[in-house]
């Protein structure tokens, strides 16, 4: 069963503030969550979740905590959602997304 992974539009923006392949990686880990949404780590008996993507994983991404919810009672059953994205480790030395870099 493939379920709906939903980004809202705040965990996108704390993507782009946490850097520019972060983005990338929470969309990588959500095509995951949508064949498998038992991926992460249960958190509660609400159907919360917590998975965590490693930082030598992806480049220019800082190790990550991710939370989500999926199913009942908080969803549908054909549903997640990103609830929050957590940086665990230090943030990339990049520029971030949108900014030419410039001072």
């Amino acid at each position: 069963m493939t379920v709906n992974v939903d980004l809202p539009d705040h965990i996108r923006a704390r993507c782009t503030e946490l850097g520019h392949g972060v983005l990338y990686a929470v969309k990588t880990l959500a095509r995951q969550l949508s064949d498998n949404p038992r991926l992460g780590e249960r958190a509660s008996r609400l159907g919360l979740y917590t998975a965590t993507i490693d930082s030598d994983t992806f480049d220019a991404c800082p190790p990550l905590i991710v939370r989500y919810a999926y199913g009942p009672p908080l969803l549908d059953v054909d549903r997640i959602e990103i609830r929050d994205i957590e940086a665990t480790g230090p943030l990339p030395d990049c520029v971030p997304a949108g900014s030419h870099g410039w001072l």
